[in-house]
């Protein structure tokens, strides 16, 4: 009964946690805890992990809005169209840079196992990263575009990046004196695609003074970087060598359906990178441990259809159209009248716009290749064991992207039931955000040690209400709330063969 009760009061302390892939990170028997640190070392001598099922991890993160945020519930709409944004309320929740993160990995197999000390671990997966920042100042347009006292719409930090590439790791970790571990990993990486949006600023005043009209100074600047294996992006250019067009081709081994040869030529030969992973862990007394990390130390160098479309900051002042111009002699009735002729005037006010604006978006080409840093991620933990049945840590996550560091908070608490077999609850806590309750399983069965991870149960809390309530409002309840607010959510399982994992100081709380 002791250890009952211990267990809950630790639950109910220590349940704050980013997310339940982070609460791995302490985790000295599931594989994956050795890419948040190199330095972990596994309870059982030798892990094997096979394609896909290793290993799946989904990440999402929205810190633009959650449904609440974008939408409210007009009741005197039908239910199909219920919802309809609410863009007030959706522009002053945002804080002044805002953030969406799309994380996907697929496991290509794992291995680790113990030699002399050592312990040697191998790895490999294709990622998927998708990353928007976006500054409030975009949707600063929605109070105009002119102010009386002298601001002006602007915009910077806007940024975005698309990155699929798949890595190859090999690490090591050795215990160097007694409690203190070190690890390391490099990583061989090869891009598959890339598109990223940087640099981007753009700055528009508007006057009225000494014109009738309005008068615009718009100033802007931006990189756009591209490199495919699959597509190359062609732009075209009229006589002024201003751009006009996009084209598009597909791989000439794709088209003819030769997925090996392509496979050859262009994944195992192209957008070569390099990345590196470094760990510390340190144990005191078998009970406080303090453990540090940075991943993702790298980059990729895109040569595969590489494509940099850039503007330098240029300034450009619009004074407007002069609807006379396009008239001339032409009244407007005559104009209502004859849409051929309506619709020719509009045409070329429309042509006039833009090349007006082109001359401000006219970039420079190049087809050189680049490079491209990877997003570097920061681990710092601590954690405490007080049983070998209960433990809690503290894990702080940071994520470099676009020269900004978003930061979130771990407190975790783990309980194990017996050899092989734990249970996890967590509450994440980043960026204003406070409602994401997640829980975790890892349970061994023979050679098969299993793992799910859900980092925001909202899901699994809505539809557990409807299964238990389906004749309660669709709109009421604390999960219909709660699912309507989140902006966070991981999912992270797989099943790893283990070998060698007697530690007869492994008991958990029946044993």
């Amino acid at each position: 009964m002791k250890k009952i009760i211990i267990t809950i009061f630790s639950i109910l302390i220590f349940s704050n946690a980013f997310s339940q892939s982070n609460t791995l990170y302490f985790n000295t028997k599931v594989f994956q805890s050795n890419d948040l640190n190199p330095a972990r070392q596994l309870d059982c001598n030798v892990t094997i992990g096979l394609p896909v099922l290793s290993s799946a991890y989904i990440n999402y993160t929205n810190k633009i809005f959650s449904f609440n945020d974008f939408f409210f519930e007009n009741p005197l709409l039908p239910d199909t169209a219920r919802f309809v944004p609410n863009i007030d309320t959706f522009y002053n929740n945002l804080k002044p840079l805002n953030f969406l993160f799309i994380q996907n990995r697929e496991s290509l197999g794992n291995l680790a196992f113990r030699v002399h000390g050592f312990q040697i671990s191998i790895s490999g997966g294709i990622n998927i990263e998708q990353s928007l920042a976006v500054p409030k100042s975009m949707f600063s347009i929605i109070d105009g575009n002119y102010f009386e006292d002298g601001r002006y719409f602007s915009v910077t930090d806007l940024g975005m990046q698309t990155l699929a590439y798949t890595d190859f790791s090999i690490g090591i970790s050795k215990e160097v004196i007694p409690g203190l571990v070190v690890g390391g990993k490099i990583k061989f990486l090869r891009g598959l695609a890339n598109l990223s949006l940087s640099n981007f600023k753009l700055d528009w005043h508007v006057s009225t003074e000494d014109t009738a009209n309005y008068e615009w100074a718009l100033n802007t600047s931006y990189i756009i970087q591209e490199s495919n294996n699959a597509i190359k992006i062609v732009p075209t250019f009229d006589s002024t060598g201003m751009i006009n067009g996009i084209e598009t081709q597909q791989n000439q081994l794709l088209e003819n359906g030769d997925n090996v040869g392509f496979a050859k030529e262009n994944l195992l030969h192209q957008n070569f990178g390099i990345g590196f992973d470094f760990g510390v862990i340190y144990t005191w007394n078998n009970m406080v441990e303090l453990s540090a990390s940075v991943l993702d130390l790298g980059f990729i160098k895109w040569t595969s259809n590489p494509l940099t479309v850039q503007a330098a900051e240029k300034e450009l002042t619009f004074s407007g159209l002069d609807p006379g111009a396009y008239l001339g002699n032409t009244n407007i009735f005559t104009l209502i009248k004859d849409k051929d002729l309506k619709d020719s005037l509009n045409s070329q006010m429309i042509s006039d716009l833009t090349d007006t604006a082109i001359q401000l978006l006219n970039p420079s080409i190049s087809d050189e290749s680049y490079k491209t840093k990877l997003n570097t991620k920061l681990h710092f933990g601590a954690a405490y064991t007080q049983f070998d049945w209960l433990s809690a840590g503290f894990l702080y996550n940071g994520y470099l992207y676009n020269g900004k560091l978003y930061s979130s908070y771990t407190l975790a608490s783990t309980l194990k039931f017996w050899r092989g077999w734990s249970y996890s609850l967590s509450y994440t806590m980043f960026s204003h955000n406070y409602n994401n309750l997640g829980m975790g399983i890892s349970y061994k069965l023979g050679p098969f040690l299993t793992y799910l991870q859900m980092d925001n149960i909202s899901p699994i809390a809505f539809a557990t209400r409807y299964a238990l309530f389906p004749d309660k409002p669709y709109n009421e309840g604390v999960a219909t709330k709660w699912l309507k607010s989140t902006q966070y959510l991981t999912l992270h399982f797989g099943i790893n063969f283990v070998f060698g994992c007697k530690n007869k100081k492994d008991y958990g709380l029946i044993d």
